[in-house]
């Protein structure tokens, strides 16, 4: 296992990000760097044994052990294990149908109960049924952070696409404040600055409505 920051972790966060994409971007890059391709195989060695190590955590039920961050990802945890099984990096002792067999059973193990969903049918934070003390409070800051940013659509995408037939559809925010302030000829600059700052004022509020939801629902905000 690799060290997921000064302090030994346990959880699953090699199989959730660390060795999947580390054997990944050795595969991708052994053919262009020496130093990875002489890596490239102790890497993959290790992954296989880890992907081993994920599959006798799991019981003849479905179960596994929880532990430490991020366990709401639910069998995310084995994504280490399944992308052996598939790219047939596995030991002689396991098999990928074995191995889909248990992976089948943990997602019907944690999935099967009606808690899991909403009425709407969202999937809620938890192992087994709704448990939101599980949930982990950083996840929503990107969210809020995001919606902060919804009126800021890169303008270049739209720009280069805008043609005759779709011009008066295609039009945002950005398009127009670029044309008004230098593409147009008039360069109204003072128009065109008040039209940015309206913009960002709607961000502004955006992300405040945003972060007091998220308080509110979860108890977390970034203010």
């Amino acid at each position: 296992m690799y060290g997921d920051g000064e302090r030994f972790h346990w959880d699953y966060y090699n199989s959730f990000v660390i060795q999947p994409m580390y054997v990944d971007l050795a595969d991708l890059l052994a053919g262009e760097h020496p130093e990875i391709a002489n890596m490239r195989e102790t890497v993959i060695a290790r992954a296989t044994r880890y992907a081993v190590v994920l599959e006798r955590m799991i019981s003849p039920e479905g179960t596994y052990p929880i532990i430490g961050r991020s366990i709401c990802y639910h069998f995310g945890a084995f994504q280490m294990l399944a992308q052996a099984a598939l790219q047939h990096r596995l030991t002689e002792e396991l098999s990928p149908e074995g191995v889909r067999c248990a992976l089948t059973a943990v997602i019907d193990r944690t999935m099967s109960t009606e808690e899991m969903f909403d009425k709407e049918g969202w999937l809620l934070p938890g192992i087994y049924g709704y448990q939101p003390e599980l949930a982990e409070p950083y996840i929503n800051t990107g969210s809020v952070l995001a919606v902060g940013n919804i009126m800021n659509v890169g303008y270049e995408k739209v720009l280069l696409m805008q043609n005759d037939l779709n011009m008066n559809y295609s039009e945002i925010v950005s398009t127009y404040v670029y044309k008004v302030g230098l593409a147009s000829g008039i360069t109204d600059f003072s128009l065109s600055t008040a039209i940015g700052m309206f913009n960002s004022v709607i961000n502004f509020i955006m992300l405040v409505i945003a972060n007091q939801t998220s308080k509110k629902l979860s108890g977390n905000g970034i203010f």
